[in-house]
């Protein structure tokens, strides 16, 4: 074994880290014996209680398996589901749930968490998103990412897994029917009588592709050809509320400021598609900045619908997100995978347990307040 490069994670992390890569990546398989805790001693210098505490984690993982005066041994798939201990804890891994303090939006979502948790009985913990450590303490992990690489790494093996707002083929998932959101926004607008209705939306690869197909497939159902110049995206990095305000007033403030054809005035639109609720506030202070009325002379919507919508001026019309029923169906999603895992581990015959997909896609609604109106008639 290698001399393990020096990490900022105390000495018996760095070694757990180490030995559960090289079982997950088949370096060492099913079977193979980990070397002893003289072995270790010998080469990387640690204590027996050191080591002990590695092989704790391994073992609450289910990765091996201690066999008294024979030594510790990797476990195959079947045996690693048998041998994870139950702890009653679920783990909230991803950036949206370690900004939850300051963003309505993932603030709602994670009170259905909560209460479908506290019903359950189950405790939650917040998982480091970059480390390991942590992660063999909890029965199973909602995600509010993509399953990236680096979470594939940080998975423990067999461990449940919810992902909410991306649709993993091989991952039970929860997402919201954006493009039925957006769509309907569109539609909405169409209905009222607008005909150039332009779009600041994001640039993200979670919400942005379906939002914008919703976008354009309402108006070519109208008859309209969407029109580049009607489109503008947040060009800079957004993870929360105030970050999202700022922009969408920037943004908005430079399109109405454009000279070039592809400027607020020569455009023309009569109403504004929003990215999230945030981007519709920041935008509107743009448009009155520049004396323009909402929804007088451009009528805006929102999505999301959290409650920044209702403390705005005007109150804003949105796509409302069923984000607390979305946090209260993936701990329910979870709380089946975890059940069918614990089942396994309970029954004494070994058998190749059977994944269990599920993804669940939850409809949006429109909520119509001020913010919108028939368009201003010359």
């Amino acid at each position: 074994m290698n001399k393990l490069s020096p990490l900022q994670l105390p000495k018996y992390r760095q070694l757990a880290e180490h030995f559960r890569q090289q079982v997950l990546s088949g370096v060492l398989r099913p079977g193979d014996r980990l070397p002893s805790i003289n072995e270790m001693r010998e080469r990387e210098g640690i204590s027996r209680v050191t080591m002990d505490k590695v092989h704790s984690i391994l073992e609450q993982e289910g990765l091996i398996e201690r066999q008294p005066g024979l030594g510790t041994f990797v476990l195959d798939q079947n045996r690693r589901a048998q041998k994870r201990a139950i702890t009653g804890i679920i783990g909230l891994a991803g950036y949206g749930f370690r900004g939850s303090e300051s963003s309505a939006y993932w603030a709602k979502l994670l009170e259905g968490v909560r209460t479908q948790a506290e019903a359950a009985g189950s405790q939650i913990l917040l998982l480091p998103h970059h480390v390991s450590d942590g992660w063999e303490k909890v029965d199973g992990v909602l995600i509010s990412d993509l399953l990236t690489a680096q979470h594939r790494n940080l998975i423990p093996a067999q461990l449940p897994l919810v992902c909410l707002f991306g649709v993993q083929p091989e991952r039970a998932s929860i997402v919201a029917d954006e493009y039925s959101g957006q769509k309907l926004a569109t539609e909405y607008l169409l209905k009222l009588g607008h005909r150039r209705i332009a779009f600041l939306h994001g640039s993200d690869g979670t919400h942005a592709p379906e939002r914008l197909k919703g976008y354009e497939d309402a108006l070519r159902e109208f008859g309209i050809a969407p029109q580049k110049n009607w489109r503008r995206s947040l060009s800079t990095k957004n993870d929360f509320g105030p970050q999202f305000i700022a922009s969408g007033r920037a943004q908005m403030a430079a399109w109405l400021g454009e000279k070039a054809a592809k400027g607020w005035n020569k455009i023309a639109c009569t109403s504004l598609l929003c990215h999230n609720d945030e981007t519709a506030v920041g935008a509107i202070q743009a448009l009155h900045a520049a004396g323009l009325k909402v929804p007088g002379d451009v009528s805006v919507i929102g999505f999301d619908g959290t409650e920044v919508g209702e403390y705005s001026a005007p109150q804003l019309t949105t796509i409302e997100m069923p984000l607390r029923q979305m946090g209260q169906v993936a701990v329910e999603m979870l709380q089946k995978l975890m059940t069918n895992d614990a089942a396994r581990a309970a029954d004494a015959i070994s058998i190749e347990p059977e994944m269990i997909v599920e993804h669940a896609v939850l409809p949006t609604q429109l909520l119509v307040r001020a913010s919108t109106s028939e368009p201003h008639k010359i």
